[in-house]
């Protein structure tokens, strides 16, 4: 076999393939008798039908299948011999067939791109330092008790807190609206759940009593048919119950399933705030650290990952869209809404990918063991967690994945200007 590649671009390649003669047509009669086995000729026994016979009946697809076999057999050989790893493989051709002489054949392929060991030199990371304060213990007991705020049946004029059964209905321009209309709905004044004028103008009603008022939705509304537009609205109060919380005692503490009364709880709630703090503290270096890595790098992109990519995106998004009922979901999405980002994942891993060759990373396991310790945390059985995870190999390759993708982090960030910015916890916590 003899092997020669071309450079026809960044990271395309033609390699010819040649093949010795006598290889080439051994393996065509190989097939020829492999029909004449079973080949069924007048005038013929089985196995006795005369090679230019077999030759005039098969020889076509004999050639066609020695080729198959020979271009199978002899191109990951020629891979392997010139040590290449080709990251799309875009066409296969037979540029010599003819009994007698070599067999030669093209492969067209992309190879992944060279990248050198990436660096974030010269780039500006913002790292955040942020504490759980008592005040936010404070808030988050109060948000715990509102859930936990019971609610009994009143004639008094609605108060924040209270819960209202309304019936209403909405109208553009006298027409209904998709999501104008409801029926037994509950609002309690307050949360949120509906548009802050919606609430307002229920505020201080009572049961019985019957408002009809306009509303103007934001431009940037979530619905595109209402943004921007004005609604009127008929609302009927068909009840008021009033809210009232519970006391934040020992008691409260121990219907909440914590032992050791409010002090406890205080630690728990603590211990819970402090652990999302530390996810979204990694989540958003990380992104910082991959946004300016994904910046401050271009290069060609193999054709074939990034079609995988965008097929695994577009597959999760059907499930998803089947999932909520809709049986035409794939002839909806449309496959170039999702180049643009498939690209950007591939391109990231290729980044991600040379740094963890580059520097020899492999996952620290220590801190698998930390991150697994807690991700438990926030089960009540945690010790049944993580004997769980440890028989799982596929999550814990999960986790160790993630752990690599820290120390990537962790080295890139050692490159780059890292500008620290303290926030209050409730500031950074409600950031995108």
């Amino acid at each position: 076999m003899k092997v020669s590649i071309e450079k026809q671009a960044d990271i395309a390649r033609k390699i010819t393939i040649t093949i010795d003669a006598d290889i080439f047509d051994k393996a065509v009669k190989t097939q020829l008798a492999r029909f004449s086995k079973n080949a069924r000729i007048p005038g013929f026994r089985k196995g006795k039908v005369p090679q230019k016979m077999l030759e005039q009946q098969f020889g076509g697809a004999s050639l066609k299948e020695a080729i198959d076999n020979l271009i199978n057999e002899y191109y990951p050989k020629a891979l392997q011999q010139e040590e290449l790893i080709p990251a799309s493989l875009l066409n296969i051709s037979p540029t010599q067939v003819e009994r007698g002489k070599d067999f030669v054949f093209d492969v067209e392929i992309e190879v992944y791109p060279e990248i050198d060991t990436p660096d974030l030199k010269g780039e500006s990371i913002e790292q955040v330092e942020v504490e759980v304060a008592d005040e936010d213990i404070d808030r988050t007991l109060a948000n715990i008790q509102k859930r936990r705020t019971e609610f009994t049946e009143s004639d008094k004029a609605a108060g924040e807190g209270d819960k209202l059964i309304i019936d209403f209905t909405g109208t553009i321009d006298g027409e209904p609206f998709t999501g104008g209309n409801g029926e037994g709905a509950e609002l309690v004044l307050g949360e949120g759940r509906f548009m802050e004028e919606f609430e307002t103008n229920l505020t201080g009603t009572k049961k019985g009593d019957e408002k009809v008022f306009k509303i103007k939705f934001p431009k940037d509304y979530h619905g595109t048919d209402v943004a921007g537009k004005t609604a009127e609205f008929a609302v009927k109060v068909t009840m008021v119950n009033q809210g009232t919380l519970p006391e934040l005692d020992d008691a409260f503490a121990k219907g909440m399933g914590v032992d050791g009364g409010v002090a406890a709880m205080r630690v728990e709630v603590r211990t819970g705030l402090e652990r999302e703090m530390q996810q979204k503290l990694r989540s958003s270096t990380r992104d910082q650290v991959f946004k300016a890595l994904s910046e401050k790098y271009d290069f060609p992109l193999p054709k074939a990952p990034v079609e995988e990519e965008i097929d695994r995106a577009m597959a999760e998004v059907t499930q998803q869209m089947e999932q909520q009922g809709m049986s035409d979901a794939k002839d909806v999405l449309k496959r170039e809404n999702y180049e643009a980002p498939s690209k950007q994942r591939v391109k990231l891993g290729l980044l991600i990918r040379a740094v963890v060759e580059a520097e020899k990373i492999e996952p620290d396991n220590d801190k698998v063991e930390s991150r697994l310790a807690e991700m438990a945390g926030s089960y009540a059985e945690p010790e049944q967690y993580i004997e769980y995870i440890r028989g799982d190999e596929n999550q814990l390759n999960q986790i160790a994945g993630g752990v690599i993708e820290e120390q990537v982090v962790e080295h890139l960030l050692a490159s780059a200007k890292v500008k620290k910015v303290e926030k209050s916890y409730e500031e950074f916590m409600t950031s995108e």
